[in-house]
C-alpha cells in the first residue's frame, strides 16, 4: 500500500503545474442581430485564438480620439464599429490578451461597451524549457 502511495505521489509532483492551475474560459466569438439596426458582438481574444474553425477573431484598434472594434464569427459572419466619446475610446484602449469583449452596436457606432480583463481568459502558459532538453 504504501509503494503504491508513494508512486501515486512522485507521479503527481511530475505533472507540470499549469496543467492543473487556474480557471480558464474559451468564450469563442458570438454575433447577434437585436434588430435592423443594433447587433451584438462578443468573445475573448483568447477564445478566438484559439477557435479550431480558424475564422474567428475580435479587437479593437485605436488612434489619438478615435476607436473600432471588429469581429467575425465561426459562421464567417463580420461586424465592426467606430466610437469618438472620450468615456467609450478609453473603454476600447483598455483591451488586451487577458479581455472579453462585449459591445452593442447601433448603427455602426459601439453604443455599450464592456471589457473584461482577467486571468480566465488568458491562454495557458507553457513553463520555460530547461537547457538540455
Amino acid at each position: 500500500m504504501n509503494k503504491n502511495w508513494i508512486a501515486l505521489c512522485l507521479l503527481a509532483a511530475a505533472l507540470p503545474a499549469t496543467a492543473i492551475a487556474g480557471f480558464k474560459v474559451s468564450e469563442q466569438v458570438s454575433i447577434v442581430t437585436l434588430s435592423s439596426s443594433s447587433m451584438r458582438v462578443r468573445g475573448s481574444l483568447i477564445g478566438a485564438h484559439n477557435s479550431s474553425d480558424g475564422l474567428q477573431y475580435i479587437g479593437c484598434q485605436n488612434r489619438y480620439d478615435f476607436s473600432y472594434c471588429w469581429a467575425r464569427d465561426a459562421s464567417g459572419r463580420t461586424a465592426m464599429c467606430s466610437a469618438s466619446e472620450p468615456g467609450r475610446v478609453a473603454a476600447m484602449r483598455s483591451v488586451n490578451a487577458a479581455s472579453y469583449i462585449d459591445i452593442t452596436m447601433t448603427n455602426g457606432t459601439c453604443a455599450n461597451i464592456e471589457i473584461s480583463t482577467s486571468s480566465k481568459w488568458m491562454s495557458p502558459v507553457a513553463p520555460p524549457m530547461q537547457v538540455g532538453q
